[in-house]
């Protein structure tokens, strides 16, 4: 069988046309960004095939740092709904799927839930680096805390702050807790370095 060569005539080569064969412009192709590949290459005879097994496609693992690995793994196995929970363990679930469902933030509330969930995470994945990760989330709350608290005197407080701190208090209770229970010496020094003096700051002025 002949073979037809394409002649690079732009728009259409003639040659083309005479043998039904779609003809496409090669730059403009590149232009576009397009990737084309022409099967029958091979057959025809314009590369060689080349030996060997074909290549593998790899697949590209996104890196996903200890936090949110943490927060995916608590909210997956220890933070569902479940029909046989206790009210009050259900409320405070629900109050938080619903706090994030309205898209609401706060760096309290977020810090505490990390507390949480890197220490869960630490405790039932055996990953010492999420406990120390923990104790840094609680550490950073504890000062956030400091400076915020005094201010509820002063200010009157709008209801998404009062959920705020509802949930952040909530939160840092089940983190102590945990630590307390699970965890070793190490994960309890946040707890003994810094204390909460809601009027401290008021005896300073």
């Amino acid at each position: 069988m002949r073979r037809i060569k394409c002649d690079g005539a732009k728009p259409i080569c003639q040659k083309c046309i005479k043998s039904h064969r779609t003809c496409v412009e090669a730059d403009a192709a590149k232009q576009q960004q397009f990737a084309i590949h022409i099967e029958n290459q091979y057959a025809a005879g314009e590369n060689r095939r080349p030996r060997g097994p074909r290549s593998s496609l790899v697949p590209i693992q996104a890196k996903v740092d200890l936090k949110t690995r943490a927060r995916a793994y608590y909210v997956q196995n220890h933070f569902q709904v479940f029909p046989d929970m206790p009210n009050v363990a259900l409320t405070w679930v629900e109050c938080l799927h619903e706090w994030r469902a309205e898209g609401k933030s706060s760096s309290m509330v977020d810090l505490a839930f990390s507390a949480v969930a890197l220490s869960v995470f630490a405790r039932f994945q055996n990953c010492r680096p999420a406990a120390a990760e923990a104790s840094k989330s609680y550490l950073s709350l504890l000062r956030h805390m400091q400076d915020r608290i005094p201010r509820l005197s002063s200010e009157s407080p709008s209801s998404d702050e009062i959920d705020e701190y509802l949930l952040g208090a909530h939160l840092m209770a089940r983190y102590e807790a945990f630590v307390q229970n699970h965890g070793n010496e190490a994960d309890l020094e946040p707890l003994k370095e810094v204390k909460l003096h809601p009027d401290s700051n008021h005896k300073a002025n």
